[in-house]
């Protein structure tokens, strides 16, 4: 949500479960996709966009206008972020989409937490990585040394976790008691 409390806004225990199960469902297909072949589907992104403006139809009074442009102010500096990280070879075209898409649905309560979260995650999820790497390099009879030209990272698992834990944020306390 872009502000508000879902608690506060009408949305119960079955829209907060739908739309959990929603976001996690799309997450496990983007990060499923990415570390099969090597690609986040358009329509990943497009549904969290969704999920954002679907959010506005649970608020039950006028909406100010900063409540609509400063998720999307973030979504854009998120943007604008990853394509310096695609621009240096660390992030893929459909990374840079899918992180600036879910910016935008978490709005400006969670996007702090998904950005940190997905870096945090993205360098632990390394960390277990360049072990295989160095193995497959060993394997194949390349150099280790610039690895990471041939064995691409599949950056969506980091982006897909810290997701299930803001979608979490954002709609799992309705199951706590």
């Amino acid at each position: 949500m872009t502000g508000y409390d879902v608690s506060a806004v009408g949305i119960n225990a079955v829209g907060g479960g739908v739309l959990l199960a929603l976001s996690l469902a799309v997450l496990l297909v983007g990060a499923v996709a990415d570390a099969a072949y090597r690609i986040v589907p358009n329509s990943c992104s497009y549904v969290f966009l969704f999920l954002w403006g679907v959010s506005f139809i649970f608020v039950p009074h006028a909406i100010p206008w900063w409540d609509i442009v400063m998720p999307l102010f973030y979504g854009g500096c998120v943007f604008m972020g990853g394509l310096v990280l695609y621009h240096l070879g660390g992030f893929g075209a459909g990374d840079v989409k899918w992180l600036s898409a879910m910016s935008v649905w978490a709005g400006e309560a969670y996007v702090v937490s998904l950005v940190m979260l997905t870096f945090l995650l993205g360098g632990v999820f390394v960390c277990f990585f360049v072990p295989y790497l160095w193995y497959r390099a060993r394997r194949d009879g390349r150099p280790f040394i610039g690895f990471m030209r041939g064995y691409p990272f599949p950056f969506a698992l980091p982006i897909a976790c810290a997701g299930g834990l803001v979608a979490w944020m954002h709609y799992g306390r309705f199951f706590l008691p």
